[in-house]
């Protein structure tokens, strides 16, 4: 048999392209309370561990925030990958990865944006 007789059909699971990402928040106290009473500055992202481009194999990320927010759903369409906004709570978000290969599904995630849990934390150091 030829080389090309002897390769699969279709892709296995051993021919999977694989690409660690890390995902998650990051929150910030203010020195004081700003006027809409938010606390905190705060990022959610998708990130690689290594900081390599991730724009080879994801063509945007979907971010779907608390209701509360004006245009909860939010889409960022080239690295890096990340939204910043402020707040004073806490609630879980919605992580859509969309593949620059059209045959990869896109990927849902699930994070806690925490920042209460950081102010208990400033409030025990102070």
């Amino acid at each position: 048999k030829s080389p090309c007789e002897q390769l699969p059909a279709t892709p296995t699971m051993s021919d999977a392209v694989r690409r660690p990402i890390v995902y998650g928040s990051e929150a910030t106290p203010f020195a004081k309370p700003a006027e809409n009473e938010h606390t905190h500055e705060w990022t959610l992202y998708v990130r690689s561990p290594h900081g390599q481009d991730l724009s080879k194999f994801i063509r945007k990320v979907v971010f779907k925030l608390h209701e509360s927010f004006p245009d909860p759903v939010r889409t960022v369409e080239k690295p890096p990958y990340e939204l910043k906004e402020s707040g004073w709570g806490e609630f879980e978000v919605q992580i859509r990865l969309f593949f620059v290969d059209p045959q990869e599904k896109p990927v849902l995630l699930f994070t806690c944006l925490l920042v209460d849990v950081l102010m208990l934390f400033v409030a025990a150091a102070v």
